[in-house]
């Protein structure tokens, strides 16, 4: 299963691509989600998945604002939304006094960027060590709870942190630490300074094992200043057996690479 299959870099979706057409008689099923067609993967099996039918949109629209709102405004929500369930449960949170008389709805601004507007400023009112665990989470994708504790006791932060993320439901903490849709994780990262992104990558970047996962850590570290002139990685990472080239090579895709898709 691949989630956002859009935000795959070029390398990573064409080896995507290549796997998914080798496994037409293979008992082995993939499934790549995506918001727009993707050029290497163009002939595989498609299937369009539809917005909500306009009685169902009402409905669930209906579920979150229950106190009575003009026609045209309603009217007006279930346009922008197009059927998109997370919409219809977002916009009207976004700005609750824009549903009393309309204005402002219709703002040129895409769909997307309303939404992370919502969830932005749901994670504002959350307490600053909360906000930082966020963060934490935002940074790394692999969404390991031991490395992103290990980050957090590095940076001060308490398990109170998570709980108020979670009842923020914002962020679940489990097997694996989740955000309630990737546009939350978008939201919290785009919304951090530079500085905190530095600090949250420093951490994690210190958290990650040089032996287990000299990749990531390598990768953490590109995201984090590093002292003028200075090209080659510490000499520890010179001895590995792997190979200094493998090494070497991530902390400088690290700066071409964003650390969230556009």
């Amino acid at each position: 299963m691949v989630d956002d299959a859009h935000w795959l870099d070029d390398a990573s979706a064409q080896v995507v691509a290549f796997v998914a057409r080798r496994l037409r008689a293979e008992s082995v099923l993939m499934v790549l989600a995506s918001r727009w067609p993707i050029a290497s993967m163009r002939g595989l099996p498609e299937l369009a998945v539809q917005g909500l039918a306009e009685d169902a949109a009402q409905q669930l629209l209906s579920s979150v604002v229950r106190w009575p709102i003009d026609d045209g405004v309603r009217a007006a929500v279930l346009a922008e939304a197009r059927g998109n369930p997370l919409a219809l449960l977002e916009l009207p949170l976004a700005s609750p006094d824009r549903l009393a008389g309309g204005f402002g709805l219709l703002e040129a601004s895409a769909l997307t960027g309303r939404i992370e507007e919502s969830f932005q400023r749901r994670i504002a009112e959350l307490p600053a060590d909360a906000k930082e665990l966020l963060l934490l989470a935002a940074a790394d994708s692999a969404g390991d709870p031991v490395l992103m504790w290990r980050a957090a006791a590095a940076l001060g932060l308490s398990p109170e942190a998570g709980s108020a993320a979670q009842e923020a439901e914002l962020l679940t903490i489990g097997v694996r630490a989740a955000f309630r849709h990737p546009l939350v994780r978008s939201a919290v990262y785009r919304a951090a300074t530079a500085d905190a992104r530095r600090r949250v990558h420093r951490a994690l970047a210190e958290a990650t094992s040089l032996e287990v996962d000299p990749d990531r850590r390598a990768w953490h570290l590109a995201r984090t200043p590093r002292p003028a002139g200075t090209r080659r990685p510490p000499p520890s990472w010179r001895r590995r057996r792997t190979g200094p080239r493998h090494v070497v090579g991530w902390p400088r895709l690290g700066r071409s690479w964003s650390a969230l898709p556009r």
